[in-house]
C-alpha cells in the first residue's frame, strides 16, 4: 500500500515552524478553523498561511456539534437540525473568509452529545438521537457543496459513525477521512464505517512527534496513494467546478482551465495591483492566461513551458516579497496591502512600506519567526516573490499565475 504523509492541527499544537514540517516529508495539512457556531481556532490564520508558504497542500475542517446552546445559554436550543447545520456552516465559512482549500473542506463528525452548564451551575449533557444527527450532517454537507462548490470530506471513525448516523448509500459518495489508530500502518488497513468500502485519508495516530511542532502530540495522517497521486487528486478537485490545476512542473494544464476562485485574487485584489519589471519563466507544460488576476476571468491566451514574460503588474490576495536572504515581508495579505511595488530606474523591483510598521519574517508567512521590522516609507529591493495567490500581467489584459492556491507555476528569473 502506497501512502503519503500529512498532519492535522489546531491551536493545541502551538506555534508551528511549517518549513520544518515540510522538510520532514509531510505533504499536506488539514487545519481546524472552527468549532460549533461561535468558536474560532486561535491559530487558524497563521497555520493556514504558514502551511501554504511552506508548499504543503492545505485544507480545513470544522468540528461539528450535534446541538447548540439556547438563550440563555444554560440549556440546549430548540433549533431544527437544519438550523443547527446552517448556523455552524455560516460560522465555518465566515472563519475561512474566502480562503480556497487545495482539496475539499472536511466535516468532523465524532460526538453525539452537547456538554454545557445548567441554570444551577452544574455540568449537564444533552444526547442527540441518530435521526437528528443524520439530518444535521446531510444539511451541513449540502451547504458546504453550495458554498464551496465541492463535496466535503467526512471525518469520523467506524464505531462513532455507525452509532451516530443512519445508514444510507449516499454517504459513500463522499470521500472518507477515517480515524483508526495503529502502531504500524504497513501491517494493516483501517476499519471503515459500514457505509464505505474504501478511504481517502487515514488518521492513524494521535500521538505523533513532528519536527517543527512544539506540542508533544500531533495527529498523523496518510493519503491513500503516492505523492504524485495526491497532487493529481488535489488538482482534480481543486476548483469549485471540479477542474483545477496540476502542481507538477511537467504535466498537465495549470491554473484551472475552468472553475472559480473564492480568494481575494478573483476580486481584482482591492488595490493591490502595481507596475513592475519582474520576469518569470513558465515551469509547467501549459499555463492559461486570463483577462484578469483570477480564474474567474475568461481565458485569453496560453503560455508554454519555458516561455519568459516580463510583468507589467502584480495582483493577488497573498503576496510576500524577499528583499534579503531569509528576510520576507507581506505585500498583500487577506486583501490588505502592506507594500506598494514599483520598478526602479535600473529595472529592479522595489517595495515601499505603506503601513506604520511591518514585521519582517524569516520566511513567506506569518507562521515564520520575526526577523525585524520595517517602518512606513522604507524602501527595499525585491529578490523574489512568494505567497498563496500571485498573478502577473505581462501585456494589457493578459494575466498568468505565478502562484495559485499555494502552487507555483512560474519561477522568478529576474
Amino acid at each position: 500500500m502506497t501512502t503519503t504523509p500529512g498532519i492535522d492541527v489546531s491551536h493545541h499544537q502551538g506555534k508551528i515552524d511549517w518549513q520544518k514540517v515540510a522538510d520532514a516529508g509531510y505533504r499536506f495539512a488539514i487545519i481546524r478553523a472552527s468549532y460549533g457556531a461561535k468558536t474560532v481556532d486561535s491559530r487558524f490564520v497563521e497555520n493556514w498561511d504558514g502551511a501554504k508558504a511552506a508548499g504543503l497542500l492545505v485544507s480545513s475542517y470544522h468540528f461539528m456539534l450535534p446541538a447548540l446552546l439556547g438563550d440563555p445559554p444554560n440549556q440546549p436550543s430548540n433549533d431544527s437540525p437544519e438550523t443547527v447545520a446552517r448556523l455552524q456552516a455560516d460560522h465555518f465559512f465566515g472563519v475561512l473568509d474566502g480562503r480556497k482549500a487545495d482539496f475539499p473542506l472536511c466535516l468532523d463528525v465524532e460526538i453525539d452529545v452537547l456538554k454545557y452548564t445548567d441554570a444551577a451551575g452544574k455540568s449537564a449533557t444533552h444526547r442527540v438521537p441518530q435521526d437528528v444527527i443524520t439530518k444535521i450532517v446531510r444539511e451541513f454537507l449540502r451547504l458546504i457543496k453550495e458554498k464551496d462548490g465541492r463535496d466535503a470530506i467526512l471525518y469520523t471513525s467506524r464505531s462513532k459513525w455507525n452509532r451516530y448516523v443512519e445508514r444510507s448509500s449516499e454517504w459513500a459518495g463522499y470521500d472518507l477521512w477515517v480515524a483508526n489508530y495503529v502502531n504500524d500502518i504497513t501491517a494493516t488497513t483501517p476499519g471503515v464505517p459500514d457505509d464505505w468500502t474504501t478511504w481517502k485519508i487515514w488518521q492513524h495516530s494521535e500521538g505523533g512527534k513532528v519536527s517543527g511542532i512544539p506540542a508533544n502530540t500531533t495527529d498523523l495522517n496518510v493519503f491513500n496513494g503516492s505523492a504524485a497521486e495526491l497532487q493529481q487528486w488535489a488538482a482534480s478537485v481543486g476548483s469549485s467546478a471540479g477542474t483545477g490545476s496540476t502542481a507538477t512542473g511537467g504535466t498537465g494544464t495549470s491554473t484551472g482551465g475552468s472553475g472559480t476562485s473564492s480568494t481575494g485574487g478573483s476580486t481584482g485584489t482591492g488595490g493591490s495591483t502595481t507596475r513592475t519589471g519582474l520576469q518569470a519563466q513558465v515551469s509547467v507544460t501549459s499555463l492559461n492566461v486570463r483577462g484578469g488576476p483570477g480564474v474567474q476571468f475568461s481565458k485569453v491566451d496560453t503560455l508554454k513551458q519555458g516561455n519568459v514574460i516580463t510583468a507589467q503588474a502584480v495582483g493577488g490576495s497573498s503576496i510576500w516579497v524577499e528583499f534579503a536572504p531569509d528576510q520576507w515581508a507581506a505585500a498583500v495579505l487577506n486583501n490588505r496591502q502592506y507594500l506598494t511595488i514599483s520598478a526602479a530606474a535600473d529595472g529592479s523591483l522595489q517595495a515601499k512600506v505603506a503601513v506604520p510598521t511591518l514585521n519582517v519574517r524569516k520566511g513567506p508567512g506569518t507562521g515564520f519567526d520575526t526577523a525585524g521590522k520595517l517602518n512606513q516609507d522604507d524602501v527595499v529591493t525585491i529578490h523574489d516573490l512568494a505567497g498563496g495567490d500571485v498573478w502577473l500581467e505581462y501585456e494589457t489584459g493578459k494575466w498568468a499565475a505565478l502562484i495559485f492556491n499555494g502552487q507555483r507555476f512560474m519561477s522568478v528569473v529576474a
